[in-house]
């Protein structure tokens, strides 16, 4: 766009006279004249829902739903995203990892052959799941309740794709 097409609009502020009026001026009798819709033709005809209170778009719907209010949430998210940041837990999984001198715990693994280097991840032999359910919250940052496996290794012990 040009520069200065808009410069006798500079400082101009939109009143709610101004925008009523405007309003007043697009829309006669039900038909669009113009001004904040052109291109648009024939009459603005809303359905029985288009208004009714509590209404929004399927797009938008769950927007203002966070947290347990949200059809989504199970329930384990936000509570397992809290104790996997907290202090406590990084300094368990930093313990394990000293504990276990950095190396993969597996014997004879042959992903990373028990060498350092490799990524490493601090696994729960009791999960985490199961010591929230159960209420043993001591055991989530239990010492005895850790080992260090490689990164490889960890996602085939849980199923998950290598």
């Amino acid at each position: 766009m040009p520069k200065g097409i808009y410069k006798h609009r500079k400082g101009f502020k939109q009143t709610k006279e101004w925008i009523e009026n405007r309003r007043e001026g697009c829309i006669k009798g039900g038909k669009i004249t113009g001004g904040w819709s052109k291109g648009t033709k024939g009459i603005l005809k809303p359905n029985k829902t288009s208004f009714k209170k509590g209404h929004l778009k399927p797009a938008r719907a769950y927007v203002f739903q966070k947290g347990n209010k949200h059809p989504m949430f199970r329930g384990v998210y936000d509570t397992n995203k809290k104790i996997r940041n907290s202090p406590e837990y990084l300094q368990w999984r930093l313990d394990i990892y000293k504990r276990d001198g950095y190396i993969c715990q597996k014997e004879n693994c042959e992903y990373c052959n028990n060498k350092t280097g490799s990524k490493l991840q601090a696994h729960h032999i009791v999960p985490l799941n199961e010591c929230m359910a159960l209420d043993y919250k001591e055991l989530i940052t239990d010492m005895d309740n850790g080992v260090t496996y490689c990164q490889d290794f960890h996602d085939e012990y849980h199923g998950r794709k290598v």
